[in-house]
């Protein structure tokens, strides 16, 4: 068993819940983009706050190395000598800048290699979806000519059988008697053509229905 054949004439349901899939991997690709700004905006954030920190602690570091008064002859201090806390604060300015850059490499990845790939994706089954629609409806609509053309045989099949009752109606009634028996036999003969043509076009929209149930729609289900 298969897709196509468990889900016979089930099509449009079918192109429903692609849909609903294609939706889904909007939707999905939209979060992705705000998640990516987000990280851009948290990066560039990250970035200026390491920056305006880093100027002020270089003045600090340059403070505490030189002594309050740089016109004064001191001894500088070396930095393996600088207290904990200098030497913490600067670890934590160098790791919040390469956080930022971490950040800024997460939001170009996301951007690049996950949504634009997500958009070519969701263009491609938007592209495929509309694709078997169409192609649906041209088959359903093959479908229905064929039993239109087999109700307008059978409606023809009808009006030349009554056609011939009302001959003979009128025959019994005591009219031209030689002249309504050609008109009978002309209106059976007529009768006995349409007659086949309506049987082959049951024939014809059998075989179509078939074909359309059998092999058309369960290929067209499972394809893609």
């Amino acid at each position: 068993m298969t897709f196509g054949t468990d889900l016979k004439d089930q099509i449009p349901l079918i192109v429903k819940y692609v849909g609903d899939g294609i939706e889904s991997l909007h939707q999905f690709r939209s979060f992705l983009k705000e998640r990516s700004n987000i990280e851009r905006e948290y990066a560039q954030k990250l970035e200026q706050l390491s920056k305006k920190y880093k100027s002020q602690h270089n003045t600090s570091v340059k403070h505490f190395l030189t002594g309050a008064d740089p016109s004064q002859q001191q001894q500088p201090v070396k930095k393996e000598d600088q207290s904990t806390t200098l030497q913490a604060w600067n670890h934590l300015l160098k790791q919040t800048g390469h956080i930022a850059k971490i950040r800024f490499r997460l939001a170009e990845d996301i951007n690049d290699m996950i949504v634009e790939a997500l958009r070519e994706t969701a263009v491609r089954k938007e592209e495929c979806r509309r694709k078997h629609a169409a192609f649906y409806q041209r088959l359903k609509s093959e479908r229905d000519k064929t039993y239109a053309e087999k109700d307008r045989a059978k409606q023809a099949y009808d009006e030349a059988c009554l056609e011939i009752e009302n001959l003979k109606a009128k025959k019994a009634r005591g009219g031209d008697s030689e002249k309504l028996q050609r008109q009978i036999d002309a209106a059976t003969l007529d009768c006995y053509n349409k007659k086949n043509l309506y049987l082959l076009a049951v024939n014809i929209a059998n075989a179509e229905r078939s074909k359309y149930f059998d092999e058309d729609i369960p290929i067209l289900a499972d394809v893609g």
